[in-house]
């Protein structure tokens, strides 16, 4: 079963965002590009990458609010606290290894001191590979985006996990 994210681009700072569950239940959010985009991009480049259905788009996949997600409070999302929490981290430290160029050595090392101020162990999926994975599909991920036209939509293809 295949949930469908459309990514439109409306303007040089808007986009839409669209999920279509496999259910066929659907939900819309319009979004400021350079507050959402990048970061949904990564969310979807490492969840995918890892095939985990705990993250952000498995969340959506299995019936979460969009809303939910964003709550900033926390509370929407009290249940999803340890995977999600998890990718959530391996998500910022990354953020550095796509945009600022930072070494996959040097993304293990801040999302393991990031854990173990908590005292908390490193995901066993988070090494070098991939690292070096997510970052090539983020840079793919981008190229699409980029190459797509205002007013045309970039579909990504969620594959839902039992």
């Amino acid at each position: 079963m295949i949930m469908r994210i459309l990514l439109t681009k409306l303007s040089d700072v808007r986009h839409s965002l669209e999920v279509v569950r496999a259910d066929g239940s659907r939900e819309t959010v319009e979004l400021v590009t350079r507050e959402f985009l990048f970061h949904d991009l990564l969310h979807f480049a490492l969840e995918s990458e890892i095939g985990s259905a705990e993250g952000f788009w498995g969340a959506l996949a299995a019936g979460k609010r969009m809303a939910d997600l964003n709550d900033r409070s926390g509370q929407a999302v009290a249940e999803y606290t340890g995977p999600l929490l998890e990718i959530e981290q391996a998500v910022g430290a990354l953020t550095g290894a796509v945009k600022r160029g930072a070494s996959p050595a040097q993304v293990i090392e801040a999302v393991r001191s990031m854990r173990a101020a908590s005292r908390l162990k490193m995901p066993v999926w988070f090494h070098e590979r991939t690292v070096v994975a997510v970052t090539e599909r983020m840079r793919r991920l981008q190229g699409q985006w980029r190459a797509t036209p205002f007013r045309s939509t970039m579909e990504l293809a969620w594959t839902v996990r039992p």
